[in-house]
């Protein structure tokens, strides 16, 4: 797929708009916000249009309107005009609405509304740049109006034709074969687990994959190489994801050079927080393979290659590390297989072990921020393969060194030796 140019294919219009909702849905809840689709009857289910470039305008302008809108509603009404030769889309909002005096910079590319005592958390970041790029590629119009503390009207419309043509569904939330891709990913990772883990998750997808262990690295690789889409870890040494991140985005827009978060901490602020710093999504830790779909179909092209994968002949059973969440681990094992699930488990075991053991002598050394540093990276291997057990036990003890609290470490750390014996 061209991000750069208009990249037309049959698609169906309602699958889109609610994908594009259930992107929003969790935030829409917490600020106790309405969310409401309007599709004309009159308007056939199959159009030709980017689909990718129409779902991601969509997914920007609802994630600003329910930054901006608590209480209240957001409406997104989709309809055909110009006889027939135009999607159009009105995205509306109950919200805070936008002052005249700044109007004419909405568009402008690292533009935020500042917080103040008007506005409610943080700014619009990079996405209505990005919105105004995507459709002025797909030959679209957009306007908007807004009156403050009443709401605002986003309106764009994209040339389409109307197909009998079904559209052909390349994946959903939750299917259980995986959709193969083409594309070049760099992983920016310093976790050696959760690299070996997430390379292997990308390859079942038939992607390529560059692996570096900090952002530094990963901002001299990009010069170096072309990249379809970079997958950031937030906490990195060195330089780590945020900072990666914004020297990139003096360079490459959004477009040119799609950023996704990866990170245990997505909480709302935070992915608020990630987004406002020029990423295009956040991904939770451990991944979830049909979300990680969902990611990878906004830019990527599918690819119909076949990928040979060596049979499994074990069980779940024969994996050589107590603990093990069984549910968690089957979900991953039904994506990766159970004999790269057993190879990552061993490497996991005997990093575990060394770190067990660094923890006890940093723990007799009083160094209480190494052990919550050192607990906190075994955590995120431990959940990553499903020892969910181990990461709840991990936590605990990483929140203890944090407080310095040498009661809880002692057991705690007592308990981490006699798993170690």
């Amino acid at each position: 797929r061209d991000r750069f140019s208009n990249d037309p294919i049959p698609f169906n219009i309602f699958e889109t708009l609610e994908a594009a909702m259930t992107m929003i849905e969790a935030k829409a809840t917490q600020n106790k916000v309405s969310l409401i689709g309007n599709i004309d009857k009159q308007l056939t289910s199959a159009v030709i249009g980017d689909e990718p470039k129409i779902r991601q305008v969509l997914i920007n302008l609802l994630s600003n309107a329910i930054k901006f809108t608590s209480d209240g509603a957001i409406t997104v009404s989709i309809t055909m005009a110009n006889e027939e030769t135009e999607l159009l889309f009105i995205v509306e909002d109950t919200g805070l609405g936008i002052a005249d005096h700044i109007k004419s910079h909405v568009f402008k590319p690292f533009w935020t509304i500042e917080e103040d005592k008007t506005a409610i958390g943080a700014g619009t970041g990079l996405g209505l740049n990005i919105c105004h790029q995507m459709i002025d590629i797909m030959g679209g119009h957009i306007e908007f109006s807004s009156t403050v503390n009443v709401g605002t009207k986003f309106t764009f419309g994209i040339p389409v034709e109307k197909t009998n043509i079904s559209p052909q569904r390349k994946y959903e939330y939750g299917q259980t074969n995986n959709p193969l891709f083409k594309g070049i990913i760099l992983l920016a990772e310093d976790n050696k687990i959760n690299q070996q883990l997430m390379t292997r998750i990308l390859e079942k997808r038939g992607i390529s994959v560059d692996v570096v262990d900090n952002g530094k690295q990963a901002v001299d690789q990009v010069q170096e190489k072309q990249y379809d889409l970079v997958f950031m870890d937030i906490s990195m040494p060195i330089m780590d994801g945020i900072e990666a991140t914004k020297i990139l985005r003096k360079s490459y827009d959004q477009i040119q050079l799609p950023i996704i978060a990866l990170t245990a901490h997505a909480g709302q602020d935070k992915a608020g927080e990630y987004l406002d710093t020029g990423m295009n999504a956040v991904m939770n830790k451990p991944i979830d393979g049909s979300a990680l779909n969902l990611i990878l179909g906004q830019w990527l092209s599918s690819s119909t290659q076949d990928i040979v994968s060596p049979s499994d002949e074990s069980s779940i059973a024969d994996i050589p590390f107590e603990l093990i969440d069984t549910v968690a681990a089957e979900k991953l094992i039904a994506d990766i297989g159970i004999s790269v699930y057993q190879d990552i488990a061993s490497m996991f075991e005997a990093e575990c072990r060394k770190s067990i053991d660094k923890i006890t002598t940093e723990y007799n050394d009083l160094d209480f921020d190494n052990v919550g540093k050192t607990a906190h990276a075994i955590l995120s291997s431990a959940r990553s393969l499903g020892v969910e057990k181990l990461g709840q036990h991990l936590k605990k003890l990483e929140l203890a060194a944090m407080d310095a609290n040498t009661g809880d470490m002692n057991v705690l750390i007592s308990t981490l030796e006699q798993l170690n014996e």
